[in-house]
């Protein structure tokens, strides 16, 4: 998921500079790139730890519990981040 993750973001900053320097309207593209940073960023410091945690570390049931409470809420807004980056991105195509 990384590399996917990481060449969205790399994309959206990509086509919101583009949009800057031609002084166009760049609102939607920055809101696609908030997002995809965004999500990447969770992912990076919170999800990915933990999941190395789930699977190198030998947590007792309620380490475990806690911690995928914690990743589930992350995860929930990662989802929801995604989301309005995709909607976004959309608008921003189709505003061209």
């Amino acid at each position: 998921m990384l590399p996917l993750g990481a060449a969205s973001a790399a994309a959206s900053v990509g086509a919101t500079a583009e949009r800057i320097v031609n002084r166009e309207d760049a609102r939607a593209s920055s809101v696609a790139t908030a997002g995809a940073v965004s999500v990447v960023g969770i992912t990076v410091t919170v999800n990915e730890p933990a999941n190395r945690k789930f699977a190198n570390e030998d947590l007792s049931d309620d380490e475990t519990a806690t911690l995928l409470a914690r990743w589930q809420r992350w995860h929930d807004v990662r989802v929801v981040l995604g989301l309005i980056a995709a909607a976004a991105a959309a608008r921003a195509l189709s505003d061209r």
